[in-house]
């Protein structure tokens, strides 16, 4: 059970990791609104269910032993972190706030679109399109592009925002290392193995 738990929060680090990078991505003096139509997500709105988010909960606590494999829909992750996110935290109140709403988890053509409205120090929606692989056991992100409100992100802060998601990851903390992961339509698989379960 306590290594479920631990690929639970490795998972949601994985998910949360990608759409908060944006969070540093302007700096303002005060919150202000970016005006212009904003990003969207080539899988269209995927719908809140918290059928889907307890079907991933299921699947991460039949994990048994030091190996994992598993598959998990966009739907399934969407709602698991649309549900959970505000649960998170409010258990933990003295981490910071993340500012994101109605975060969206997209797998197609091989890459993971995060879309979703980013509060503060902006408001406006933003969207990343990320590659995954991995190297040496450890997840490696590609921030191939991004956008906040109508405008791009530069390259150079995409970069350093996917090695802080990359070292949140990757931390000997979470004790997950991975095999494999491939993005296929609509589903995202997940080889890997507890480091010290």
């Amino acid at each position: 059970m306590i290594g479920s738990r631990r690929m639970l929060v490795g998972l949601l680090a994985l998910a949360v990791l990608m759409a908060w990078p944006s969070l540093a991505c302007v700096p303002c003096c005060a919150p202000c609104t970016v005006f212009g139509e904003g990003p969207t997500s080539p899988c269209g709105t995927i719908a809140i269910s918290r059928d889907a988010a307890l079907r991933l909960e299921s699947k991460v606590a039949t994990i048994q032993g030091n190996s994992f494999q598993l598959t998990l829909s966009d739907e399934e992750l969407t709602s698991w972190i649309a549900l959970k996110l505000p649960e998170f935290q409010a258990a933990n109140p003295d981490l910071a706030a993340i500012p994101v709403t109605d975060p969206q988890i997209c797998f197609t053509n091989g890459k993971v679109y995060v879309t979703g409205q980013l509060m503060d120090p902006v408001q406006a929606n933003f969207s990343l399109v990320v590659t995954v692989q991995v190297v040496n056991n450890q997840v490696r992100l590609n921030m191939e592009s991004g956008q906040l409100g109508p405008l791009p992100m530069p390259q150079d802060i995409l970069d350093s925002l996917g090695k802080a998601a990359e070292e949140t990851i990757n931390s000997p903390s979470f004790n997950v290392r991975f095999n494999r992961i491939q993005v296929l339509d609509r589903v995202i698989m997940v080889e890997g193995y507890l480091e010290n379960p």
